[in-house]
């Protein structure tokens, strides 16, 4: 029998005339799909890192006591890029202590206290 893909699996399959090899498929598949393990899942070192600037950048803005754009962050922080500052800043605003505003022209969002 040649193999075929879950999908072509399960295309193929009349459910009414499910054979028990297919059956059997079905339910080894849907098991290796399951998580093991208590569903606690740690953070990786960047998430760590993350959360840590993200205090720092919270702080600054503090301190300035106005909108930031990552830019700024990024220079602040000595961070190694904008990407970098942006990620930074989405972790304080999912949070909750940071609030991103939109704005036009160059300048795609600015951020300040929630």
């Amino acid at each position: 029998m040649e193999k075929m893909t879950i999908k072509e699996q399960i295309n193929a399959i009349a459910f009414e005339t499910l054979t028990q090899e297919q059956f059997n498929f079905l339910v080894e598949r849907a098991l290796k799909s399951v998580r093991t393990g208590n569903g606690k899942r740690t953070e990786t070192k960047v998430q760590k890192e993350n959360k840590i600037l993200a205090e720092q950048a919270v702080e600054y803005i503090a301190g300035k006591g106005e909108a930031v754009t990552a830019s700024e962050i990024e220079g602040a922080l000595n961070l190694s890029s904008n990407q970098k500052a942006v990620a930074v800043l989405k972790v304080a605003t999912e949070a909750g202590q940071l609030v991103k505003t939109e704005a036009k022209g160059k300048i795609k969002a600015t951020w300040n206290l929630a």
